[in-house]
């Protein structure tokens, strides 16, 4: 994620902020980006996204994406199929296994009689499915591989998506594969007709006059996850209003820094007391800025 505003744009509304200053800015700045994106449920700069996207409340053709403004489409592609299944055979040895996909490669764990054993492969080192398989069968120790023999040059790196929502960086699992094949899916099929608008949606055309059978909910497979979606979204320049928002927030930080954070109360020339509770949150000029910016989830 890159930040809402640079170093130049901070000290522009900090004139006493100095060159001593930029470390103290740089994690200020980083600290506000973060905390209105956040608020937002939304990332502001140009950032690409993958992910198995909603259908729409009524037409079961409308797809729903996540971020916003889409600044372009990838790929639409539908019809997950199970394309490398894993198994640890072994299982007088081993009691529990378990096959977990990440944001890397896949993370292979077996316990025998109490010890945990835990293998990666990396999609860079494996970078097809057939040498996915390969690699896992070359473990030994009872773990096996199979693939779909269509699939078998198809890239291992597709197998991880980027959760919806959060940080994470595991995708599905941890799957048990103790004595028996647990699956991994990829979405083999492509949309070659569909519209996209910028507000977050794409239209599925009606190919032929009739409508494929995975559109529908009530034919599993397909009830859950059924299309996957590469997509940018996001401004390509960050808007100005959200920029001067973050600028009014790290203000707040930056004099905030400046004060003796034990200090409660401090007396002016004149001998009056005056307190000081520090900063409470989100400056409220920040955020009636950014409110038309939030997404708000019902």
């Amino acid at each position: 994620m890159s930040d809402l505003i640079g170093l130049e744009r901070a000290k522009l509304g900090i004139p006493a902020a100095g060159t001593a200053d930029e470390r103290l800015l740089e994690a200020l700045i980083g600290a506000a980006s973060r905390g209105i994106e956040k608020y937002c449920a939304r990332v502001f700069g140009l950032t690409a996204f993958d992910e198995y996207p909603y259908f729409g409340e009524v037409d079961r053709r409308v797809l729903v994406l996540s971020r916003f403004p889409v600044q372009s489409v990838e790929s639409v592609r539908h019809s997950p199929t199970s394309v490398l299944e894993i198994s640890q055979t072994d299982t007088a040895t081993n009691q529990q296994a378990r096959v977990t996909v990440t944001s890397t490669g896949l993370d292979l764990v077996r316990v025998a009689s109490g010890v945990r054993v835990a293998s990666t492969l990396t999609y860079a080192a494996n970078p097809t499915l057939s040498a996915m398989a390969t690699a896992i069968v070359a473990l030994g120790v009872g773990w096996a591989a199979r693939t779909v023999t269509s699939y078998t040059l198809w890239p291992s790196a597709d197998l991880w998506v980027t959760p919806r929502s959060g940080d994470t960086t595991r995708s599905a699992g941890a799957l048990s594969c103790w004595g028996t094949y647990a699956p991994l899916y990829l979405h083999v099929g492509e949309a070659s007709d569909y519209d996209w608008d910028s507000r977050g949606s794409i239209t599925l055309r009606n190919l032929g006059g009739s409508i494929p059978s995975f559109w529908f909910l009530g034919d599993p497979p397909y009830r859950i996850n059924a299309y996957r979606v590469q997509y940018t979204a996001g401004f390509a320049e960050i808007p100005a209003d959200v920029q001067e928002a973050c600028v009014l927030w790290v203000q707040e930080l930056y004099y905030a820094a400046q004060r003796d954070p034990t200090l409660t109360n401090t007396l002016t020339a004149g001998g009056a007391a005056s307190g000081y509770a520090g900063p409470q949150g989100m400056p409220a000029r920040t955020k009636a800025m950014i409110d038309p910016y939030r997404v708000r989830n019902v």
